[in-house]
């Protein structure tokens, strides 16, 4: 294997081209910086800084320092959810401090804010009917949305409820592989191809 080919099994798939990239570019006498990702064979992901420098005496040589940084990148990503979540708290108090605004327009807004906090294309807040027999869409942020079907029966209330009856969040990462559930059809006709649901 080539020192390439090693670190291609190394470097996370996505990084790979910009670190080949980052090194390449570097000259004479210069020290470059670049924060990737490690995907070790026994260990999860790993977060790494590797400065590199290509000196003046051997330009076919770069040498290379690499320091873990996941512990720092986990607690920075932690600060910035923490910091969108205060935001949204923030701009929910700005609506709930208005007290003529209608209780539907709150609703709605508060959607959207909880859509951006967690960066979804499209986040919809439903309500059970009061037989309990369906859930009905309340409001839905995000364009393109299909208001053909805006119900879906009780019966898919399981998605919310684990297999001790704590009510906790189901995600879908890919309905078309998706086992454990049939794809609702009010997902189906807005192609919606991964979903978080919450109660």
């Amino acid at each position: 294997l080539t020192d390439q080919d090693i670190l291609k099994h190394l470097i996370h798939p996505d990084d790979f081209e910009r670190v080949m990239y980052h090194d390449s570019s570097l000259v004479d006498d210069e020290v470059g910086e670049i924060e990737y990702r490690i995907v070790p064979k026994s260990n999860p992901v790993k977060y790494v800084k590797q400065y590199s420098y290509r000196g003046l005496n051997n330009k076919h040589m770069i040498y290379v320092s690499v320091t873990d940084v996941t512990n720092l990148v986990v607690a920075q990503n932690t600060v910035a959810d923490h910091d969108k979540n205060m935001r949204m708290l923030g701009q929910i108090g700005v609506l709930l401090a208005s007290s003529t605004i209608p209780i539907d327009t709150f609703i709605e807004q508060v959607v959207h804010y909880w859509a951006q906090t967690i960066g979804v294309k499209h986040c919809t807040l439903m309500v059970l009917s009061d037989d309990q027999s369906e859930y009905i869409l309340k409001t839905v942020t995000g364009g393109g949305w299909d208001h053909t079907i805006n119900r879906m029966p009780n019966e898919y209330s399981y998605y919310f409820i684990s297999e001790i009856g704590q009510q906790i969040p189901v995600i879908i990462s890919d309905w078309s592989q998706e086992t454990r559930f049939v794809k609702p059809e009010l997902l189906e006709r807005n192609h919606i191809q991964s979903s978080i649901h919450v109660v």
